[in-house]
C-alpha cells in the first residue's frame, strides 16, 4: 500500500513483487483482499496494475489489518459470548491492550506510513565532530 501511495501510475504485480521481495502469487491474494476491501483497484493492460481506491490519508493501518485478517482480538474467546467473563482474570486486561492496539493502527495512514518512508531514504547529513 505504501509503494501503491508513491507512485502516481498503476504498478504491476510483478513489480510489487519485485519491489518488496514478495512472490506474485502472495502479492494477488493479499491485493485480492484489498481490492474486495475497496482499498485499491487494478487496471488491466500493458500498462496496467494496481493502483489506491481512496488517497492514502484516508486509509488507516487499522483499515488494511481488517480487511486482510478480520478483527483485532488478541484473545482466542469473544469477551460478549464468554460463558466464563465473570471469573476470568485475563479478559478484560487484554480488550484493553486490544484496544490500544487498534487505536494505535487508526490513527497512523497509509500517508503517514509513505512519509515516514520518505524520511528514511533523504540523506542524512554527515557528523562533522571528529574525536
Amino acid at each position: 500500500m505504501i509503494q501503491l501511495s508513491q507512485h502516481d501510475v498503476p504498478v504491476s504485480r510483478q513489480e510489487l513483487a519485485r519491489l518488496e521481495g514478495l512472490t506474485e502469487p502472495y502479492i494477488y491474494k493479499i491485493f485480492h483482499q484489498l481490492k474486495a476491501a475497496g482499498f485499491v483497484d487494478a487496471r488491466q493492460g500493458r500498462s496496467g496494475g494496481y493502483f489506491l481506491a481512496r488517497p492514502p490519508q484516508s486509509i488507516s493501518v487499522a483499515d488494511i489489518y481488517q480487511a486482510l485478517e478480520g478483527p483485532l482480538h488478541l484473545i482466542p474467546c469473544e469477551p460478549q459470548k464468554c460463558q466464563r467473563k465473570s471469573d476470568c482474570s485475563t479478559t478484560d486486561f487484554w480488550s484493553s491492550v486490544s484496544a490500544a492496539l487498534h487505536n494505535a493502527m487508526a490513527a497512523r495512514t497509509i500517508a503517514d506510513l509513505a512519509a515516514d518512508t520518505q524520511k528514511l531514504r533523504e540523506p542524512r547529513p554527515q557528523s562533522t565532530n571528529r574525536n
